[in-house]
């Protein structure tokens, strides 16, 4: 599956900034190392921006997993409303014109939280809010960006789900045991 290139890059990149606050350390270089792969024109942000960047993940981690189309709608408005951001049309770098989700005058934290918000807002009106995953691994709270071509993505790895469906067949074979 193919995205947008604008939204997709952006919607991978709030996902990676969500589970890069998982582990409940990171330091600027972490989220630098984040923004870069995914939008290599922002500027890195300094030591209190990533924290307000991280911060800004945990909204973000709302958009992502099971629910029903209209939350997931009132949720990325609500993070669009929040970044507030000012779209303008770029042709910077000899590039054909072009939009960016933000003013050009804007800091990287409120580039981030603008670029990441429209990127999530991109894959539920293009593909599907379906497309917005969290694992089904309980045990696991990584949350991706689904770009299977069915879109029926459940887990983050192959070991997440190596690991639920060892357990569901194991209650399986169980259950036959007491059965028979």
């Amino acid at each position: 599956m193919r995205f947008n290139t604008y939204g997709g890059a952006a919607a991978a990149m709030a996902a990676d900034l969500v589970n890069l606050g998982r582990g409940g350390t990171f330091d600027r270089e972490q989220v630098a190392t984040v923004i870069h792969r995914h939008a290599p024109t922002l500027p890195e942000p300094a030591g209190p921006e990533a924290a307000r960047i991280m911060q800004w993940t945990q909204q973000l981690d709302a958009a992502f997993g099971e629910m029903s189309q209209q939350r997931r709608v009132d949720v990325i408005n609500a993070l669009l409303q929040q970044a507030a951001s000012r779209p303008m049309i770029s042709t910077h770098d000899n590039q054909p014109p072009h939009l960016h989700y933000h003013g050009e005058g804007e800091g990287v934290v409120n580039r981030v939280r603008a670029v990441t918000a429209t990127g999530l807002a991109y894959v539920l009106c293009d593909e599907g809010g379906h497309r917005l995953g969290r694992c089904a691994d309980d045990r696991c709270a990584v949350v991706f960006i689904d770009i299977s071509k069915g879109g029926n993505r459940q887990f983050c790895t192959t070991r997440c789900a190596n690991r639920v469906n060892a357990v569901r067949h194991r209650a399986r074979q169980r259950a036959m045991a007491m059965a028979g």
